[in-house]
């Protein structure tokens, strides 16, 4: 069903402040955007407005309007824990998955690759942008060893994330399959996102055009 237009209420200046804040230096930049959703409802944007900035269904902005009524500044702050999630996506739909609380630096993305390549069957091409921790001395100095197991590497061209297919499965996530009401506590998604990522591929499927 269509969701009926609607408009956060008018903000304190306190509020403002606090979703100014939010925006500008967050590290989740999934809550960057509803903050910054939240600032362009109040000026008027309307759901199909700010659906097209941010790029996803109406319904999914709307969730983002309804937690800010439900939970006002209880949006999770710079300080707030933390999920990292690195994943190898097959063009069949299958997936795999890691989940960590700390950040994913070169010593992290080594050990997830290790992994992977000791447990694929056959050999693989992993499609990769240019974010600075696969550019790292460290990480690079594997990929020779990696290419003799048969898992072989290949880096889009710089600037172009939307070329990068599992973008298009964290946005999934992120704003579709991840329930608004995950945010409640840290237990709560990190249990809600453990179940969509183990449903990928069987629950929550992705198609690609070839």
């Amino acid at each position: 069903m269509r969701t009926a237009t609607k408009f956060v209420a008018p903000l304190t200046d306190e509020e403002r402040l606090r979703l100014k804040e939010i925006h500008k230096i967050d590290p989740n930049w999934r809550t960057r955007m509803r903050a910054q959703a939240i600032l362009l409802s109040e000026k008027g944007f309307a759901l199909n407005q700010l659906a097209t900035i941010f790029e996803i269904d109406r319904d999914s902005v709307s969730q983002w309007l309804d937690w800010w009524a439900d939970y006002k500044l209880e949006i999770p702050s710079a300080h707030s824990q933390r999920l990292n999630v690195l994943g190898f996506l097959n063009l069949n739909g299958s997936f795999e998955s890691y989940v960590f609380e700390c950040p994913i630096d070169s010593e992290v993305l080594i050990m997830c690759f290790d992994d992977y390549c000791q447990r694929m069957k056959k050999p693989a091409l992993i499609v990769l942008d240019n974010a600075p921790v696969h550019k790292s001395a460290a990480f690079e100095s594997r990929i020779e060893s990696w290419g003799e197991q048969g898992l072989y590497l290949l880096f889009l061209p710089p600037y172009c994330p939307e070329i990068n297919l599992i973008e298009v499965l964290w946005r999934k996530i992120k704003y579709e399959w991840l329930p608004v009401s995950a945010y409640q506590s840290f237990k709560g998604l990190s249990e809600a996102l453990n179940e969509v990522l183990r449903g990928v591929g069987s629950k929550y499927r992705l198609s690609f055009a070839h």
